[in-house]
């Protein structure tokens, strides 16, 4: 290289230099938000009248979904949704007579057709086209069912003195 070039070389750094720092500032200055020169603290109120320009952010939880489970019935939910119709004094139960949406034991006095017929009513009421209702079968029990896109099954059977709700509820019904 010539001295020349050298010499070139130089002077550009040479101006480059209070260039970039030049333009630091600058973009320092209007990330500050104030004129140039003045420095804002973090933790300054801001004037009156006006609101922070950041609020805190607030999280709610988010609900989940109970999981699914897959029986010989098909696809059912682990859970019932909150407005599935529930007789008055059932209680959870596990009679360990297997995968179940859920299982009740009927309040004392209760039959099997009359809880039958509560879950047959009150299907018809939530709006289901397609509700049928069937029993008294061999062993004493009634079985409801809801067909459709939307499918559900009720079979209430006795157990001794007891009478309890088997409840299948299909994974294609919207959990709400």
């Amino acid at each position: 290289m010539s001295g020349r070039t050298i010499e070139r070389m130089h002077g550009t750094r040479s101006i480059a230099a209070p260039l970039a720092a030049f333009a630091i500032a600058l973009v320092a200055a209007g990330c500050i938000g104030g004129p140039v020169g003045t420095v804002q603290s973090a933790t300054a109120a801001p004037p009156t009248g006006q609101t922070p320009a950041v609020t805190p952010a607030t999280f709610a939880p988010t609900p989940s979904l109970p999981a699914q489970s897959a029986t010989q019935w098909g696809r059912i939910w682990d859970a019932l949704p909150p407005w599935f119709p529930i007789p008055s004094g059932a209680k959870p139960t596990d009679t360990g007579s297997g995968s179940l949406t859920a299982e009740l034991t009927l309040a004392a006095g209760s039959t099997a057709a009359t809880a039958a017929g509560f879950f047959f009513t009150e299907f018809q009421k939530a709006g289901f086209a397609a509700v049928n209702h069937d029993g008294p079968l061999e062993d004493g029990s009634f079985v409801v069912t809801v067909t459709g896109g939307c499918a559900i099954e009720v079979r209430v059977v006795p157990l001794g003195d007891q009478f309890v709700a088997r409840i299948l509820y299909g994974a294609a019904c919207p959990f709400e």
